[in-house]
């Protein structure tokens, strides 16, 4: 899941996916994805979206292509990138295997966000896992 809303994104940044019509409302919704993931936000880890690899292992020369590429993104691209990596760390289940529906939500505003460009799931699986109804997750037991 992860590799190919990176993949996307990065063919948003690219040019090869056409810009939205109402950036506006895609910022509002990946600002909330931020917001609510805890996304933390530095040149480091767009270096690293970019590079496709840890910015500590860039060479220099690397490192200053890499930069400029940054340098040029504008704050749609860059709040794309920073609600993808601040979804990274969030945990589908519970330490017993139930749902995160915090999660689940989160996940559903992002994704709604990359639909605006034409992104769905790519599978049932998929929409499952984040839709909090995939077989692989235990049932809460009801009270």
């Amino acid at each position: 899941m992860a590799v190919r809303r990176r993949e996307f994104i990065l063919d948003i940044i690219s040019g090869k996916i056409k810009a939205v019509d109402d950036a506006e409302k895609l910022c509002v919704m990946l600002w909330q994805v931020m917001r609510d993931s805890n996304a933390y936000i530095s040149n480091s880890s767009f270096l690293s979206y970019i590079a496709g690899k840890s910015s500590y292992d860039l060479q220099d020369d690397e490192r200053a292509a890499t930069q400029e590429k940054v340098d040029k993104l504008n704050v749609v691209e860059q709040t794309l990138i920073s609600a993808d990596k601040g979804i990274e760390s969030l945990e589908f289940t519970e330490w017993n295997g139930v749902f995160r529906k915090n999660t689940g939500r989160i996940m559903k505003i992002f994704y709604e966000a990359l639909g605006m460009y034409g992104f769905s799931y790519s599978s049932d699986d998929e929409a499952k896992l984040v839709e909090g109804t995939h077989d692989l997750y235990i049932q809460e037991e009801k009270k």
